[in-house]
């Protein structure tokens, strides 16, 4: 199995009914796998067009600007998770959301609280 810009996933014969490939990975992978792609390209793209990228957060890229351009530095992240998707996706244009965080803020989404609820507890 390949994706669109040739990472293989090399597969392994089934040697009996218990072992063996997967069957949910496999059927998973191009989906995951062509998505990583995507966040591979939209980070590189991002990165030449000036974005100072953080980091990749599984499908989101983390940014830093100063307040008086981050409209702009948002806008050419976009732009360029769009065109990495066009690219992989052979024309087809995802959309994403941004989502901006200005000190002293800080990022919190409710669905990891139990998350970070238990990694807080377990450092102190």
């Amino acid at each position: 199995m390949m994706t669109v810009m040739g990472w293989q996933m090399h597969v392994q014969p089934r040697a009996d009914a218990f072992n063996g490939p997967n069957a949910w990975s496999l059927a998973n992978y191009p989906m995951q796998a062509n998505g990583s792609e995507m966040m591979r390209v939209a980070l590189i793209q991002a990165t030449e067009r000036g974005v100072q990228v953080c980091a990749p957060v599984h499908n989101t890229l983390l940014i830093k600007s100063s307040i008086d351009v981050i409209g702009n530095a948002v806008a050419q992240c976009q732009r360029a998770m769009g065109d990495a998707s066009e690219l992989i996706l052979k024309g087809f244009r995802l959309n994403c959301d941004a989502e901006v965080v200005r000190y002293p803020e800080r990022y919190f989404d409710k669905r990891g609280e139990a998350m970070w609820s238990k990694i807080h507890k377990f450092m102190n």
